[in-house]
């Protein structure tokens, strides 16, 4: 049948953040409401710990590409699944406000319209951003320039990216002017520090806290990359706040897509790119690390036919989204895509597992590199730069405190990410790797 398909990512979303997945805070509340006739999925895993890591599976089925960069990963030989739809005859639309997802990186393949509301990336803007990468390292010997930053920006409601406002107002206008049946994805930046709320939010904002003390917190955060007590607790409740925007906003979309009679026939996926860390593991934001907070993400999938909630536990990833929206229409794969539909994951009886890759997105230095293998019950990490084996028992430590990696022998899944590695890295270089080799020839 030619349904619709409107695929929603949310920049940053932790699935521990979500109502339907049990947060405490009433974030979520219309992205729930759909959860509650959807498949909910509680172990799905993202490819990696950043937009530039995650996204060539969530829109490709691919891994990242092989290379030096921390920020140009899709591979150039892979096939959107907008262009495949298009083949299909589905009008195609991409918005969104993240750099790293502009048609200079090959994300705008195959959508009809396709909505750069970050602006022109070409190699002059990456020059910039080398630029203000080298500024942020000096500034950081500035008493107090990033406090003062931070409150005027808060002050002045700068913007660093389209608000979530926006994103839909654009949505909506390319809507009116595509015919059926169609293809819209939509990626919200809102949840992505700074925080940044509209003025009009402030009544909504989950502090009492003035915004001097709130850009303090910011500002503290921006230079170190870390926070505790009241700091850490406001960062939080902005990042909060964002996210019940982002759910209002998404709710006028789809209110927009009823009030057209379009949202019975569409298929709706709700994701995210990769979570958000509040000091789990040491750091805020983003950063090179593989730990849940980062990767474990949510994924809802409301389906026409499917009329109640569908608790699913099987393990999957966002290399399965793009496989399953042709699974969905009935559209054959043709092998381009490295994933598998959900309903495929979900007749397989074997033990999956999921491998993730970690950068940190930097443009004045080689990024790190680490890799990770994440089944129902298993976490194993190596990085690569620091030359660390991680090891984790997800059901007895599932906040990942405690390596036990001394005590994996001539484990199936170790042997896997070793195998994942020497894909990507290559064995010559990991031969010279004394501590690589010891790990994982136990």
């Amino acid at each position: 049948m030619d349904y619709n398909v409107v695929l929603i990512t949310v920049d940053c979303l932790r699935q521990d953040h979500v109502g339907h997945y049990g947060y405490y805070r009433n974030t979520t509340s219309y992205i729930d409401s759909i959860a509650e006739k959807s498949m909910v999925f509680k172990n799905m895993i993202s490819t990696g710990n950043c937009t530039p890591m995650s996204f060539p599976a969530i829109l490709a089925s691919t891994d990242p590409k092989i290379s030096d960069s921390s920020h140009d990963l899709l591979p150039k030989y892979s096939r959107l699944i907008s262009q495949k739809l298009k083949k299909n005859n589905h009008s195609t639309i991409g918005i969104h406000s993240n750099p790293f997802l502009s048609k200079h990186f090959g994300y705008g393949r195959g959508f009809d319209i396709f909505e750069d509301m970050a602006g022109s990336v070409n190699k002059g803007t990456i020059k910039r951003l080398e630029i203000q990468d080298l500024f942020s390292k000096v500034a950081q010997k500035v008493p107090y320039f990033h406090q003062a930053k931070s409150i005027l920006n808060l002050y002045r409601s700068v913007e660093p990216f389209a608000n979530a406002r926006k994103i839909v107002d654009k949505s909506i206008k390319c809507l009116d002017q595509v015919e059926n049946p169609f293809f819209l994805w939509t990626h919200f930046m809102d949840a992505h520090f700074p925080y940044l709320y509209p003025e009009d939010e402030d009544k909504h904002v989950y502090t009492e806290i003035s915004k001097i003390q709130l850009g303090k917190s910011l500002g503290v955060a921006d230079k170190t990359g870390k926070a505790t007590g009241l700091h850490l607790q406001n960062l939080i409740d902005l990042y909060d706040t964002n996210l019940r925007f982002i759910d209002g906003q998404l709710g006028r979309l789809l209110e927009y897509l009823e009030s057209k009679e379009m949202f019975d026939n569409t298929i709706l996926i709700i994701t995210s790119d990769h979570g958000e860390e509040f000091m789990e593991h040491g750091n805020l934001f983003h950063y090179d690390k593989l730990y849940n907070e980062l990767i474990r993400v949510p994924l809802i999938i409301r389906h026409p036919e499917i009329h109640q909630n569908v608790t699913i536990h099987k393990l999957v990833s966002h290399l399965d989204i793009a496989p399953s929206i042709l699974d969905f229409l009935g559209i054959k794969e043709e092998g381009f895509f490295k994933g598998k539909s959900v309903f495929k994951r979900m007749e397989n009886k074997t033990e999956d597992y999921v491998i993730s890759e970690g950068s940190s997105v930097t443009f004045n230095k080689k990024p790190k590199r680490l890799f990770s293998c994440t089944t129902n019950n298993m976490k194993y990490i190596y990085n690569i730069d620091d030359e660390i084996f991680e090891v984790f028992d997800l059901i007895k430590d599932p906040q990942e405190n405690f390596n036990i990696s001394d005590e994996i022998n001539d484990d199936i899944y170790s042997e896997i990410l070793k195998t994942y590695i020497m894909s990507k890295v290559g064995q010559d270089e990991l031969s010279k790797s004394v501590f690589f080799n010891s790990m994982f020839n136990k």
